[in-house]
Parts: structure tokens; C-alpha cells; sequence
């Protein structure tokens, strides 16, 4: 069943596949490859590579090693005419009653009608023509590759003369041509454009299929029409008006039998029940093949789907993501390296570009899903698939790792998954106890448990129905880190907070773009010290002073990331304000409060209530021994009330003759004053001073009260008041920024 590679071919494969590793060492660096057998001869595997321009590849692949319980199937949709995502097709084969269990996108098409741009042999059934494009063909014996097959519709008359002769099948009808339209190519019609001349032919007998012989019946000859049906069981031949072709379409007549003959020129087709076009041929037995007929349109970096034939005529089908952060792409020549690197002796390219999809199997879910990641964002819809079904046969079921291919960082834990499939990879409930042997590390209630070194740990499982593998990656050093907030789930780039806020933060880490599982105590975060400070379960407290910035750190294995942080400021009207730091100061010992929607108003003058109430505020809200209040201009219920019965008892609020006019603007010299007694009041005695020396300076001391001179002085001595060019200015009032400087310099904060 099965055709062995040559002692001849093995050793010109040999000597192409050495040749080759040292194009592919300069183009590629292979960092990660999970494969997965889905069942005996059939894998799927996922490749992660670094190209020489630092830029990371993906590459997706199925590898068909002459599966018994897997087939391809070239699949051009439910009809020749239009598309579908890979989705649809898939859904639409199952509805046939196919076992789908992967597909790929295969040949070109075009963009106006999403007819194939080449041939399609579905299930020996011919389907289209290759109208000058290549093809791969699929049996048994693996795959094979024709170069411009040439197909041909011979139709005989009843004396078995030939009538017509020609190629065009299945396609836009041109005027280069008399064209064929079966019932695979539109339930609708034709689709011809422009008028035409139509013969409708009955199939009596026969099918389309490469070699065959169809026995016909002329039923229809119908003219001057755009379009017409062509039926289940039919045959149409049809040449433009406009083509010049009428002529040939003479020797048909109604009633009149028809024989048909479909030859063609390449043998090796005629024995495949499954044909598809491609693109071009890359390489044929180890030598490029043509690369001056490259489609230059589509040598650059690109998504790409090819394909690649071994020595024994298996073969593997890739799919390269691209136009992604996480995968560029291929040009042409990085595809042959690659192809080669792989040891493959011959090769084709697929369609590409956005249309490169993948589906697979999953064993978590039982499902095919898009394994690649398409650059449209989304399946495109498009022309035609190669499927693979999955037939009945009396292999063992197979038991899969979910969480195969995972990278785990030293010392971490990882909670375990497993799944079963039968022979003909549909999922069925697991039985039977699971015993699960990894090579390094420890497996207990569920959990891996990966060791402190790094390693690739293989993990066999087994079980009376069936076994598998699964390999799991331990890692200790990432490529990159990220800083994520808990909450939201996402990385954080930029962080912008209030005083006081609480963040819930913690880390993800990467490695070759792949997350690793991580124990979160794992991870070292901590910030810049004036900003606030972490917890062990990674919260930050938000301590640090308003309208200052710094970084928030996360290390790992010897990496480290930061992202900025700024704590805003609570008020809106002092940024870039002169006194914005001592306001924000005051504001995080709970001294000073804004004005409200926000603003601090920092220019307008305090009151003497205000001012009270923020040297009560400072000295951490005491409680007062005065019973009765000695001022009849303040009342029991204004929130100052008991910082002012403080201020009276602790010397700094006198007032005068019973009154305190809480609602008057302090002046700078009231200012000063009370911050002298509040000195005492706290504890700190004013320093000895010369008051007149001191206010000699000041060309305008003489405008001080009497009774605020020395208290003057000693907030000259402190440097708590440093005056305006000369001037004290003690009679103007006391703006609410003045006040917050001078009370952090009397108390040297």
C-alpha cells in the first residue's frame, strides 16, 4: 500500500538535507516546537522560530506520515463558484457526513468570483481545471507534485470523431476558448457574463473523473442568452458571442449522442482521488524549480501556506503567520530555507497572504479551532480547502496533556488537564484511573509541580484504554515582563493615582512571546520608596506626596520591567503653582482641605477660622477642657467650633473683647502671631531674639502692630517669613499658599 523511498533517493535526500542546515542556521533560530500525534501517522505541530532579523515566526503545520486513520480531502467548497471561511467549509463537510478533523486553505483564487485559479480533484471527482496552474496530488502513497498538468475535454460523435476539443473547465467563461460548465461549478447558473451560445449535454452514463468516459445525450442548444442553469446530471459547453467561436459548436445537435474522453498529460493524477492547484513549484528533488517564474507580486514577507514532500512522499502542511508583533512572516526564500531545513525534497506554495488559516482538532474540547492567528483578524472567505477526515479503523484511543507545550517557570505550579479522543479523534469521557509519569518534575492532586532547574519535562500518560504525551517546558528566564492590574486584567503601561489609592497588581511573564505559568509570590514588585509601598499579596498602598512621580518595578529570573506611576493632584489649580508641594504636603497630613469641586482657590486669602482649624488639624484634633464658649460671634455647630475652643485654650485664639470674627481675613502679622503661641502650644519654644534688630531690615516694620513684633521676629529668625523685596507687608492678608509654606517651615517638615 505504502511506496518506500530508494536507497538512491535517501542518500539525495541526505546529501540536499545537509546542505541545507547551514542556510537554515543563518536564517533561523528554532526556540519552541510542541507537536502533538492526533493519531498514529497524522501531527500537529506548532514552531516558533527567531529569524536572522531578531524578528519572531510562527509556524503551524500537519504532517500526514501515511495515516491510516486520516485522510485528505480537497474540499472547493459546497460549489466551484464563490467561498467560505474555513469555519463554514467545515460545518458544511460535516453536514455531508465527513469527519472533519482538520483543515487547511489550499489553492489561489480570484478575488471577483472565488473560483480556484487552478485545478480540484474532490474524491476523484474533477472539478475544475488547472488552466496553466501546477498541482499536488494525494493517495495513498503520499503526495506528488505535477508541473502545468494539461486536462482535456475530447468529445467524439456517435462515429467516434472528434468534435471539440478543450481545457477551460469550470471557470469564467473568456473569449480565448469554448468552456465547460458541470453541475459542481453553480446551483445557480453559468454565471456567464454577455450574450452566448449554450449546449446542454445529459450524462447517461460515467463521471468526471481523470481517464474517464462519459456516455452524453444532446437535450438543449440555446443561444443569444447570458446565462443559463446547468442542472444536476448535466453538461454545458458554451462559447461567447464575442469569442468568434459559434463555429465550433455546429457539430452539436439535438438528440445526437456524445461521447466524452477527459485525458491527461500527467499519469500520476489519473491515481489520485484528491487533486489541488498551487502556486508556484518551489523546489522539486532538492533544485529550485523555476524561481524566474516566482510570482513577484508575493516574494516579500508574508503569511504563507505550503507545502513540503519527503523523501518517502509524505508530506506537511505549514502555515506561517505574519504581519504580527509575535510573527513577520516569510519571504520566498525563507520559506525554501525553511522547507529544506525540514528535509523535505520538494515543495510547493499554497495560497497566502490573509487567507493562510489553520483548524485543528482540539482535545481539550473535542472541536476543530483556528490553531494560527489570520492577518485579517478574522478567517477570510476563500476558494478551496484540503480537509482531513478521520476514518474508522481499530487503533487505540489516544490520551493528550491539555496543557501540552506549556511553559512553566521553575518552581511553579501548574493545575493538569487531560482529555481522550478515539481512533477517530472524537472526544470521549476519560475511565479508568490515570497514571501520569513525568520525567523531572512531580504530579500530585491534579498539579505539576516543575523542578528548580530548567527543563523539558515529557509527560506520559496511560491508562487500560489508551496512552499519550505531552511535553511540558520549565523555563527561568523570561523575554518579557508585564505589570498587570489585577482588577482590569490588563498590562499596565502608564499608571496615574490619587493619594491614598490601593492597587491590586501583579505580573505576567513571557518567553518567546508564550505566557509562562508563574506562582505569583515569584514575582519581586516594589516602587520608587516616596510613592508608597507593597504588601505581600502585591497591593500598593498609594502613600507618597501629590504631583510626584516615579516606577513601579516587576522582577523576575533576573529581568525587570518598570511603568511610571503619578500620583495626581487632588486639587486643579495648583499644578505648577509655586506652592504646590507644600499644599500637597498638607493635604497628605490631613491639615489642609480644598475649597471645593476640587480647587484649593491657593491666592485667595484664609480666614482665621481656616487657620485655627489647621493648627488643630496638626496637632492631631484634641480634645478641649473649655465648657463655655468665650466668643459670641462663633456658634456650637460651625465646623471650626472645636478647633477654635482648642485655639482659646491653648493660648493661640484670644480674640479681643469677646469676640473672634472667624470669618475675617487673617492678616499676614494675625499669621505670624498665631504661629508663634502655636509653637509654644506644641511644645517648641520660639528662639531668644533682638526683635528691633531683626525688623530693622524691613523697610516697613514700623506698620507692624505692637503686639505682633516679637512674634514677628521669631518667625524671621526661623526663616518662616523671608518678607517681599524689603517688606514685611504685615497688614496685607494672608494668602491660603502663604500659610501652607509658612506652617511646613515653622515645623521644619
Amino acid at each position: 500500500m505504502k511506496n518506500k523511498a530508494s536507497f538512491t533517493i535517501v542518500l539525495t535526500f541526505l546529501f540536499v538535507f545537509l546542505l541545507s542546515l547551514t542556510a537554515f542556521a543563518d536564517s533561523f533560530k528554532q526556540l519552541y516546537r510542541k507537536s502533538e500525534e492526533l493519531t498514529s501517522g497524522f501531527t500537529y505541530s506548532e514552531t516558533i522560530l527567531r529569524k536572522d532579523n531578531d524578528k519572531l515566526l510562527r509556524v503551524y503545520s500537519l504532517k500526514d506520515d501515511f495515516s491510516d486513520n486520516v485522510r485528505p480531502y480537497v474540499f472547493p467548497d459546497d460549489t466551484i463558484y464563490g467561498g467560505m471561511d474555513i469555519n463554514a467549509a467545515v460545518s458544511y463537510a460535516r453536514a455531508m457526513g465527513l469527519n472533519v478533523v482538520a483543515a487547511v486553505n489550499a489553492d489561489f483564487g480570484y478575488w471577483d468570483t472565488r473560483i480556484s485559479c487552478g485545478m480540484a480533484v474532490e474524491n476523484g471527482i474533477y472539478k475544475t481545471s488547472p488552466e496553466t496552474n501546477s498541482a499536488v496530488g494525494f493517495s495513498d502513497n503520499g503526495a506528488v507534485i505535477s508541473y502545468w498538468p494539461k486536462i482535456r475535454f475530447e468529445f467524439n460523435d456517435a462515429d467516434g470523431n472528434a468534435i471539440l476539443y478543450t481545457g477551460h473547465y469550470n471557470k469564467s467563461r473568456g473569449d480565448d476558448g469554448v468552456y465547460v460548465y458541470s453541475e459542481y461549478f453553480s446551483t445557480v447558473s453559468t454565471r456567464t457574463k454577455g450574450r452566448g451560445k449554450f449546449i446542454r449535454l445529459k450524462i447517461d452514463e460515467g463521471s468526471l473523473r481523470l481517464g474517464g468516459e462519459l456516455s452524453l445525450t444532446v437535450t438543449d442548444i440555446i443561444s443569444d442568452k447570458e446565462a443559463i442553469s446547468i442542472g444536476e446530471g448535466n453538461l454545458i459547453i458554451t462559447a461567447s458571442a464575442s469569442s468568434g467561436l459559434y463555429s465550433y459548436l455546429e457539430p452539436f445537435a439535438v438528440g445526437e449522442k456524445i461521447s466524452l474522453r477527459i485525458s491527461c498529460s500527467d499519469e500520476r493524477l489519473i491515481g489520485c482521488p484528491q487533486v489541488s492547484g498551487c502556486g508556484n513549484i518551489l523546489f522539486m528533488d532538492g533544485e529550485l524549480f523555476n524561481p524566474e517564474y516566482y510570482d513577484k507580486s508575493i516574494l516579500g514577507v508574508n503569511p504563507r501556506t505550503f507545502l513540503g514532500i519527503y523523501p518517502d512522499g509524505s508530506y506537511e502542511i505549514f502555515v506561517a503567520d505574519g504581519r504580527s508583533s509575535i510573527s513577520e512572516g516569510l519571504t520566498f526564500d525563507e520559506m525554501i530555507a525553511f522547507l529544506r531545513s525540514m528535509g523535505c525534497v520538494s515543495a510547493v506554495n499554497f495560497d497566502g497572504g490573509g487567507s493562510s488559516v489553520m483548524s485543528v482538532v482540539r482535545p481539550k474540547s473535542g472541536e476543530t479551532e483556528i490553531v494560527n492567528t489570520p492577518s485579517d483578524g478574522a478567517p477570510r472567505s476563500v476558494c478551496s480547502y484540503i480537509l482531513y477526515i478521520a476514518d474508522e479503523c481499530d487503533a487505540e484511543n489516544r490520551l493528550f496533556l491539555n496543557e501540552n507545550g506549556a511553559y512553566v517557570y521553575t518552581g511553579s505550579t501548574l493545575s493538569l488537564s487531560f482529555s481522550e479522543l478515539s481512533p477517530e479523534l472524537k472526544k470521549i469521557s476519560l475511565k479508568g484511573e490515570l497514571t501520569i509519569t513525568p520525567s523531572f518534575g512531580r504530579v500530585a492532586g491534579g498539579k505539576y509541580y516543575a523542578p528548580s532547574i530548567p527543563c523539558e519535562d515529557v509527560i506520559s500518560i496511560s491508562s487500560e484504554r489508551g496512552s499519550g504525551k505531552g511535553t511540558i517546558s520549565v523555563v527561568s528566564a523570561p523575554d518579557a515582563l508585564y505589570i498587570t492590574d489585577i482588577k482590569s486584567g490588563k498590562a499596565l503601561t502608564a499608571v496615574s493615582v490619587s493619594h491614598g489609592d490601593k492597587l491590586r497588581l501583579s505580573g505576567e511573564a513571557y518567553l518567546n512571546s508564550k505566557k509562562i505559568t508563574v506562582n505569583p509570590g515569584l514575582f519581586e514588585l516594589y516602587c520608587d520608596g516616596f510613592l508608597g509601598s507593597f504588601s505581600k499579596d502585591g497591593e500598593l498602598t498609594v502613600s507618597g506626596l501629590p504631583g510626584t512621580s516615579g516606577r513601579i518595578y516587576l522582577s523576575l529570573g533576573g529581568s525587570t520591567v518598570s511603568v511610571p506611576l503619578t500620583i495626581e493632584d487632588e486639587f486643579s489649580d495648583i499644578k505648577g503653582h509655586w506652592a504646590e508641594k507644600y499644599i500637597n504636603t498638607l493635604f497628605v497630613k490631613k491639615l489642609v482641605s480644598g475649597t471645593g469641586e476640587g480647587i484649593f482657590s491657593p491666592d485667595v486669602p484664609i480666614r482665621r477660622s481656616d487657620f485655627i482649624l489647621m493648627l488643630y488639624r496638626a496637632a492631631g484634633c484634641p480634645q478641649t477642657q473649655i465648657a463655655e464658649n468665650p466668643f459670641s460671634d462663633v456658634q456650637k455647630d460651625s465646623y471650626y467650633y472645636d478647633a477654635l475652643m482648642w485655639g482659646y485654650d491653648s493660648g493661640i485664639a484670644k480674640g479681643y473683647d469677646g469676640f473672634f470674627a472667624p470669618d475675617s481675613y487673617l492678616t499676614r502679622e494675625m499669621g505670624m502671631t498665631f504661629l508663634s503661641r502655636a509653637l509654644v502650644a506644641f511644645g517648641i519654644t520660639p528662639p531668644t531674639v533682638n526683635t528691633e534688630e531683626i525688623l530693622s531690615v524691613f523697610s516697613d516694620n514700623s506698620s507692624l502692630s505692637p503686639w505682633a513684633r516679637e512674634a514677628a521676629a521669631s518667625m524671621v529668625r526661623l526663616g518662616v517669613i523671608e518678607g517681599y523685596n524689603g517688606e514685611l507687608r504685615p497688614q496685607d492678608n494672608l494668602l491660603r499658599c502663604q500659610l501652607c509654606k509658612m506652617l511646613l517651615s515653622a515645623f521644619k517638615e
